[in-house]
């Protein structure tokens, strides 16, 4: 039986059998050595949890990342967004030098991972995520970063939006040296400001990634401007509208993909509402599957 883990370990420590805060270990999650998240049990009661840890000294980004989720989960009630049962703090005097975050387990795999979803089910759990993110845009919470990724998919439908870790209050001015990768609003890149209307892109190329078959434009967002910005979408747009959509979630995508956030849809209620009424469009759609577009045969089903 290994011992309970304390001290000033780092999550690159952490190994199956540890205890950690009452929970046992048992796999982490993920293909990254250093990523700091596992799958636990309650070492009496047994039940599941996912535990996310970091240490400041070793690991400040992640550190910082835990402290922002559980800080703006705590203020989310929405059923589609998973939440923490609460976090741990380890200190030295008055300095936190360790986190563990517990959140709840959800026995699901994300959209990236769904090799059987049709599109219908997909535009359904994106209509879905848009009450979880609708809900904490009430709460001016932005999450930034949507993507395949983070939205759960349980066996039964039920959806859960996880990744709350980089999410910004609303009306936060982007870093755009902080941008990263990834298929971000033009606005994370061009140290725009952090608005609900971020997440509407986010979730229009999560779309794309999974129903277009084909990446749109993307790299060296770092040299773009406003009008570089509008020269790729009408490449996007050109992209799009040559694939096997229905015409009205093509435009419907179209219009959340554009560079202005001003340009696109005022809520993301309104694009969940204007999903769930295509997914009877797209159910019938023969000629709608994941990964196709017209002449270009069958494509990944993650782009972007």
């Amino acid at each position: 039986m290994r011992s309970s883990v304390s001290g000033p370990r780092t999550s690159r420590d952490l190994r199956a059998g540890d205890i950690k805060h009452g929970f046992r270990i048992l796999s982490r999650l993920g293909n990254d050595p250093d990523r700091g998240v596992f799958l636990a049990a309650h070492a009496q009661r047994g039940d599941l949890v996912v535990l996310k840890n970091a240490c400041r000294a070793s690991e400040p980004d992640s550190f910082e990342r835990i402290l922002r989720e559980h800080d703006v989960l705590s203020g989310l009630s929405d059923p589609t967004i998973r939440p923490a049962v609460r976090i741990h703090r380890v200190r030295e005097g008055l300095r936190t030098t360790e986190v563990t975050l517990v959140a709840r387990f959800v026995d699901a795999s994300d959209l990236s991972e769904s090799n059987e979803i049709d599109a219908a089910a997909v535009l359904t759990a994106a209509a879905g995520a848009c009450e979880g993110l609708a809900h904490a845009h009430e709460g001016e919470i932005v999450h930034g970063r949507m993507d395949a990724g983070h939205i759960l998919r349980e066996p039964g439908g039920g959806i859960r939006i996880i990744g709350f870790g980089s999410a910004v209050k609303a009306g936060t001015r982007f870093d755009a040296e902080e941008a990263g990768g990834g298929f971000l609003a033009p606005e994370c890149h061009l140290g725009g400001v952090a608005t609900g209307r971020t997440d509407i892109f986010g979730l229009a190329a999560m779309v794309w990634s999974l129903l277009g078959g084909s990446d749109l434009e993307s790299g060296f967002e770092e040299e773009l401007d406003g009008e570089g910005w509008l020269v790729r979408h009408r490449s996007w747009r050109r992209r799009i509208e040559e694939s096997s959509m229905s015409p009205r979630l093509a435009a419907l995508l179209v219009r959340c993909l554009h560079p202005d956030p001003l340009r696109r849809p005022a809520s993301i209620k309104a694009v969940g509402d204007a999903l769930q009424r295509l997914v009877p469009e797209v159910a019938c759609d023969s000629s709608m599957r994941i990964g196709q577009s017209r002449g270009s045969g069958t494509g990944s089903a993650r782009a972007a």
